[in-house]
C-alpha cells in the first residue's frame, strides 16, 4: 500500500481507510510498517496507537500544502499583490487573522526547532491553522479593530470592506501574508530613510491596509 491508497475523513486530520481496510481495524503493527514503508516520521505527541492516523494525516496535508506553494511563490516577488486579491476586504481579514492568531504567524517567521522537524513539515500547520480561520466565519474577522478604528481615522473606510473578501487556498493565503510583509517593510524603510520626519501614513500609497 502507498500513500496513494490512503483517504482521510471529512476534517482531513486523521485516516479513515487504507485502500480495502478501514484504519481502526488494523492492528498498531501494521500502522506503524505502513508509516515506515513511505517514510512517515512518528511525532512524539502522536506516539499512541489511537493517533497514529494524525501523523499520516499530518504528512499527506503537509506534502499538499507544499505542492500548492511552489509554483506561484517562485514566480514573482512577494512585493507584486497576489492575482488571487479580487475583493477590497481581503487583505483587513488576512490582518485581521494574523492579530488573532498571534503565536502561529510568528512560527511561520521563527527558524526551524526540533519540534517542528518531529511534524515532518515545520511552519506548515500554523500556516494551515491562520488559513483555516481566514475562512470560517469569524465575527471577530468581519469588524475593524479599536486600534484599527483609531488608525483609520480620517480615512474613508467602508463599514463593510470586511463582509468583501476572496476565500483563499493555502499558498494563497501565504501569498497575501508574504505580500503584507514585504508592503509593511517597503514602508518603514521609507519612513527610516526620511529620518522619521513625518507621519508613516505618508508612505504608504494609498495602501490604507497597513495603517
Amino acid at each position: 500500500m502507498t500513500l496513494d491508497n490512503v483517504v482521510l475523513n471529512t476534517s482531513q486530520d486523521d485516516v479513515e481507510s487504507l485502500g480495502p481496510r478501514k484504519w481502526c481495524d488494523m492492528s498498531a503493527e501494521l500502522k506503524k510498517e505502513f508509516m515506515k514503508k513511505n517514510k512517515i516520521q512518528l511525532s512524539r505527541a502522536l506516539q499512541n496507537a489511537a493517533d497514529l492516523g494524525k501523523n499520516v494525516a499530518n504528512h499527506l496535508n503537509a506534502k499538499s500544502f507544499k505542492e500548492q506553494l511552489k509554483a506561484p511563490l517562485k514566480s514573482k516577488s512577494p512585493a507584486t499583490k497576489p492575482l488571487c486579491i479580487t475583493e477590497d476586504g481581503t487583505l483587513f481579514c488576512v490582518i485581521n487573522t494574523i492579530i488573532g492568531n498571534k503565536e502561529c504567524y510568528i512560527k511561520t517567521k521563527n527558524s526551524h526547532n526540533r519540534e517542528d522537524q518531529d511534524l515532518r513539515d515545520p511552519k506548515s500547520i500554523a500556516w494551515q491553522m491562520m488559513c483555516k480561520d481566514y475562512n470560517l466565519s469569524n465575527e471577530c474577522l468581519d469588524q475593524l479593530s479599536p486600534f484599527g478604528q483609531r488608525a483609520m481615522v480620517g480615512y474613508s473606510i467602508s463599514s463593510n470592506i470586511y463582509k468583501q473578501f476572496d476565500e483563499l487556498s493555502f499558498g494563497e493565503f501565504q501569498e497575501c501574508v508574504m505580500y503584507l510583509n514585504a508592503q509593511y517593510r517597503i514602508v518603514c524603510n521609507a519612513e527610516k530613510a526620511s529620518g522619521n520626519h513625518t507621519h508613516i501614513d505618508m508612505y504608504i500609497g494609498g495602501k490604507k491596509f497597513i495603517l
